[in-house]
This record gives C-alpha cells, structure tokens and sequence, in this order.
C-alpha cells in the first residue's frame, strides 16, 4: 500500500471502518453464508433442491422489490438510524431463522436476512463512501470492499464451524448475541461526528443552479436514470456476478457432490477469493481515481467467464482454487469499479434511490438463480452444462460493456 493510501487511511479511518465493517456484516444475509447451513435446513423441513431454491428465491425476489423503497431512504435520513434500523431488522430475521419451525416462517427469516444483510447494508457501506468522497472515491470504495471478502472468508468457516459444535439453530443464536452485543454498538460509535461529514457534502452538492453540484456535475434523479440507454446495456454486466454466483453458491452442497470434492474443502477455498478480492481492489481503487470507473468497465468479467469454463472442464481438486482466486479478481473489480460508476456519471445528491435501483436488480438477480439452477438440476441438466452456459452468458455481457461505452449519456 503506497504512502497515499496509508496517508489517506489515516485521515478517514474511523469512517472507512464503519463501511469495511458495515460490509463485513452484510455476510449475516448473504448467498455464500445461509447456503453453509442448506443440507441441515433441507433435512430438517424435508425440502428438495428445487423446494428450497424456490422458497429461496421468492423471499429473495420480496426483498429486492422492498429493497427498491429501502434503498432510498438513505438519501433522507441519517445515516446512523438508518443503520440502526438495518442492524435491528438483520437480527430479528437471524432469530427467526433459528426459531423457524414451518417453511413460513422459514421463508420471512430468509427475507429478512437477505433485505437488511445483502440489500440494505451492502447498499449503505457502498453508497456512504461514493457519497462523501469526491476525488478519493476510488480509494474509499475499494478499502470499504475489503469488508465483503473478509466476510467471504470467514463467515463460512463460522458457519460450519458452528453448525458442527452445536447445531445450526444454536449457531443462528449466536450471531444474533454477537450482532446485538458487539456489532451494532461498535457500527454506532464509528459514525462519531457524522453529520457534521453530512452537512460537508449537502454544501458540495447544493451549489450552483439547474440541480448542478458545486464542481458543475449534474446531479441525476432516479428517473433520469432509468431513461439512460447506457444504465440498461451495462446492467447484464452488473446482474451476471450476481446471478451466477449466487446459484453457484447456493447449490455448492450439491456441487462439491457430484465433484468428489468435500464441503470443507470448497468452504476453505473462499479463502483464496478474498485475498484476490483484497488485492484486486486495492490495486483499482486509485486507477479509477486517476482515469474514471467506464474506462475499467470491459475487462472485469473476462475472469470470471474463464473460471466457469475450467469449472465446467474438470473434477480436479486443483480447479477450486483457481476458480475462487479468478472469481475473487473480477468481483474485486466490479464492486470497485460499479461502486464508483454511478457517482461519476450520475452524481451523489440522489445515489440512494439511483443505487437503491441497481442494488434491487442484483437482489432479483440473485433470487432467480437458486430456483432457475434447482429446477435444471432436478429435470437432470448437468452442472457443467449450466456452468458452459454462465459463461455464455458473461461473453454476452462484456460485448454489450463495449457498446456503452462508446455511446453518449441520454437521460
């Protein structure tokens, strides 16, 4: 880490670790975690691959149409009760799922989980940095990730760690306790001074006229935005990590069968994709300082499209970490780099109702894949067939990358 990075930390620390940590938490309500506990939940209320995916997905779905209305918020009130009430709302869903005794209740926990976890505090950890940097947004944005492949590599050991010494329902248990007890108060405390940063950015955004923020940015509504040709062609793009991942992850149980290879094994392995995750981001954060997040648009993906097909090609225990470390690199760079995007060519006064929008899409996203992949593998299609068509799928993508960036803003 260079002397402006370090210069740079030391000056925000406080606030850059509420967002790594903010990230850190979004671990409670994601894929890579809840999946840890999928054949003990499956047994326990007698559920297929497909039966679970299903419930799954629709609680996910719910929470990505909540998530629209949830996501704004945060551009109208502070941010300390809006965290609050995130960190209140992920730990009666993390009580509920260890409580859930019908698959209704089961379903509400899940949505729970998803919309405060993966929704509203990846949201608020990404769009807090955007919104109150301005020339180190790269920077900001890239340290703050570092909180999402922490959680990667931890939050699944925790899991089956804890579902091993004391049973899954016991371990949900515990991290409510650790939630309530430790990270909720430890969020509060480190958004000391806030609005004081608050009332810094109004003033950057208010002056000037026409809607104009003080470096003569235009300031974009969410409507603008959605009648932005170029918001539509990237969007494959920014769904796909999402969509494959997630039904990768989610059916890894089944994955790590039909491969010969163990859970634990798989689950370690998440170790790798958070170091290339970590070096990823640190290494574009001040690229995109220095020429813009649409510049780095185009190569992010190509890692990942590559990794799906060496998945698809073998059953060597050698492929998972490849896999992992290529997987690592392109989400490393899209957080980074999408996270910076929406604030460069939309601005920052209304970025929670624009990313509200673009959060709730990969939240959809994600709720179709765990279904989508259930139900292909019940019918008998292959996963490396599945895999095969993922990748096709991300070619596509980075095609349509090319064709946005090359066109002129229409909002």
């Amino acid at each position: 880490m260079n002397s402006a990075y370090l210069s740079f930390v030391r000056d925000n620390f406080r606030f850059l670790s509420f967002g790594v940590l903010l990230a850190w938490c979004s671990s409670f309500g994601q894929t890579y975690f809840i999946s840890v506990f999928g054949g003990e939940i499956r047994a326990e209320f007698d559920l297929s691959h497909g039966d679970f995916g299903l419930i799954y997905s629709t609680a996910t779905l719910a929470s990505g149409v909540c998530l629209i209305w949830a996501g704004r918020q945060i551009d109208r009130f502070d941010l300390r009760p809006f965290t609050a009430a995130t960190c209140l709302c992920l730990a009666v869903a993390s009580l509920g799922i260890g409580l859930a005794t019908t698959t209704l209740a089961l379903g509400l926990a899940i949505f729970g989980l998803r919309l405060a976890g993966q929704g509203l505090m990846s949201h608020a950890a990404l769009t807090s940095m955007a919104r109150y940097f301005e020339a180190d947004r790269g920077k900001a944005i890239s340290l703050a990730n570092l909180g999402f492949p922490a959680g990667q590599a931890t939050f699944p050991l925790i899991g089956v760690a804890l579902a091993a010494a004391i049973g899954w329902r016991q371990g949900w248990f515990v991290m409510v306790a650790v939630l309530a007890v430790v990270l909720t108060p430890l969020l509060l405390w480190l958004l000391k001074g806030h609005g004081e940063r608050h009332a810094r950015m109004l003033a950057r955004t208010e002056r000037g006229a026409g809607g104009d923020g003080g470096d003569g940015a235009r300031q974009w509504s969410a409507a603008e935005v959605r009648r932005d040709v170029r918001f539509w062609l990237v969007m494959p793009a920014v769904l796909s990590l999402s969509f494959v991942g997630t039904g990768i992850v989610f059916h890894q149980v089944h994955l790590t069968e039909i491969k010969g290879w163990s859970l634990a094994w798989f689950a370690a392995n998440y170790m790798g994709m958070a170091a290339a995750m970590v070096g990823t981001a640190l290494i574009v954060g001040p690229l995109i300082d220095r020429v813009g997040a649409a510049r780095l648009m185009a190569p992010y993906l190509v890692p990942a499209a590559i990794s799906l097909v060496l998945l698809a090609g073998t059953d060597g225990l050698w492929v998972v970490p490849v896999f992992m470390v290529a997987q690592g690199i392109s989400g490393g760079m899209s957080r980074v780099v999408l996270g910076a995007l929406w604030a460069e060519w939309y601005g920052v006064r209304h970025l929670g109702a624009i990313r509200s929008l673009v959060a709730a899409a990969m939240v959809m996203a994600s709720a179709a894949s765990p279904v989508l992949f259930g139900w292909l593998i019940d019918i008998g299609v292959t996963f490396d067939a599945i895999m095969i068509a993922s990748a096709v799928y991300l070619a596509v993508s980075i095609a349509m990358i090319m064709i946005a960036e090359r066109l002129p803003a229409s909002g």
